[in-house]
C-alpha cells in the first residue's frame, strides 16, 4: 500500500502536532512488534487495540521514523501501486486523463505516479505525518521526470481540515487503506470531507481493504462494502460500481480481502 494512508476533529488539530520524538522503552518495544506483524504486508492489527482517536497524529509519525524509518516494501509499505489500480487506469475502467486527483493517505507515493503515469493533470498525495510527506517527495523525484513532477503535490495536513491551496475542488479521489486506517469512531467526517473536497460529479475511487468480518482491532481496521456506501451515499454520493477484486489483482496477502468501489459525487 501505499498506505496510510482521521475525522481528525477527535485527533490533534494538525499535522504541526505530529510527534517526531524517538521511541524507547516499552514504547519502543511496541512498535517493534507492530513492525513484526507489518513486514509480510499483513492485514492484521498493526497498532494495540487501545490506541484511540486521540493520540493518532503522534503515532503515525511515530511508525513513519521508528527504528531507522519506514523502507520501501517494509510494514504496510507495499512498495507499488494495487494491481487492480493499474488495471483501472489502462483499461479506461477509471479515467483519469487531465484530472485534479487528490489521494490522502498516499504514503510514498506510489499512487501518486500511478495517476501521472495515466495522465491525470495534477495529483496531490496528502499525508498527516511530515516524515511520509518527505519520503513521498524523494521517492517522486527519483520515479518522474521532472515534467511529470510539475504534475504532483505532496502536501502534509490533516484529511479532515485540509483544504488544497487554489482553492479548487478535485475531479478524482482515490481512497486505499485511508478508511481503514481511521478508528471507527472516526469515519463520520470521512465522507463529509470528500464530499467538501471532490466536486459535483467528480468520481471517488475506494479499493475497500481489509474485509474481514471476524476482526475487531486495528489499525488497519476491518471494513466491509456496506460500511462504505453506508457512509457515502447520505453525503452526496450514488454508487456506480461495485466488485470483489480478484487475489491476481491484490497484492500479496491481501487476497480475497479487497473490493473496488467507484461512486460519482452529486
Amino acid at each position: 500500500m501505499s498506505l496510510v494512508c482521521g475525522c481528525y476533529r477527535l485527533l490533534a488539530r494538525s499535522s504541526a502536532q505530529c510527534s517526531s520524538r524517538p521511541a524507547t522503552g516499552a514504547r519502543s518495544a511496541r512498535l517493534r512488534s507492530i513492525a513484526r506483524a507489518q513486514a509480510s504486508g499483513s492485514s492484521r492489527s498493526t497498532m494495540p487495540q487501545q490506541v484511540g482517536p486521540e493520540n493518532y497524529n503522534s503515532r503515525w509519525e511515530d511508525m513513519w521514523t521508528a527504528e531507522g524509518g519506514l523502507k520501501p516494501g517494509q510494514r504496510f509499505d507495499a512498495a507499488k501501486s494495487p494491481p487492480v489500480l493499474s488495471r483501472e487506469l489502462s483499461n479506461g475502467g477509471l479515467a483519469a486523463a487531465g484530472a485534479r486527483v487528490l489521494i490522502p493517505g498516499c504514503g510514498r507515493g506510489y499512487d501518486v505516479e500511478s495517476f501521472v503515469r495515466a495522465g491525470a493533470g495534477t495529483v496531490a498525495g496528502l499525508e498527516l505525518a511530515p516524515t511520509a510527506q518527505a519520503a513521498a517527495r524523494e521517492y517522486l523525484e527519483g520515479a518522474l521526470s521532472p515534467e511529470d513532477q510539475a504534475r504532483t503535490q505532496v502536501h502534509a495536513g490533516d484529511f479532515f481540515e485540509w483544504t488544497c491551496p487554489s482553492g479548487q475542488p478535485f475531479d478524482l479521489g482515490f481512497d486505499y487503506t485511508f478508511m481503514c486506517a481511521l478508528h471507527p469512531d472516526m469515519r463520520a467526517g470521512w465522507a463529509a470531507s470528500w464530499a467538501r473536497l471532490l466536486r459535483p460529479g467528480a468520481t471517488l475511487a475506494c479499493l475497500a481493504f481489509p474485509i474481514e468480518p471476524e476482526r475487531t482491532t486495528g489499525p488497519p481496521w476491518p471494513v466491509t462494502p456496506q460500511q462504505y456506501k453506508d457512509l457515502l451515499l447520505p453525503a452526496g454520493f450514488t454508487l456506480e460500481r461495485e466488485e470483489p477484486v480478484p487475489p491476481e489483482l491484490s497484492h500479496p496477502g491481501r487476497g480475497g480481502m479487497e473490493c473496488w468501489m467507484l461512486f460519482k459525487r452529486q
